[in-house]
């Protein structure tokens, strides 16, 4: 279960992150809490996060089907 959103993952739906920390949240609930807002902690455990390793995360992982930049849908 995403602890931002609280829906559960579902399998081949939901694109992951995973921070270093082992805690997972969907991609599209975790981008705005580190972009928008700039928090640069884990928003379930606080643990600090690096700015190289959230860029990596934010561009290396597979687009997130539930993001809709278009239709102004996050």
């Amino acid at each position: 279960m995403c602890s931002i959103c609280l829906d559960e993952y579902e399998d081949g739906v939901s694109v992951l992150a995973v921070l270093p920390c082992r805690h997972a949240f969907h991609k599209k609930c975790l981008t705005p809490w580190v972009c928008d807002k700039q928090q640069m902690s884990c928003p379930y455990c606080r643990q600090a996060l690096d700015r190289r390793w959230l860029a990596l995360l934010l561009l290396l992982a597979p687009p997130d089907p539930g993001l809709d930049f278009e239709r102004g849908r996050v």
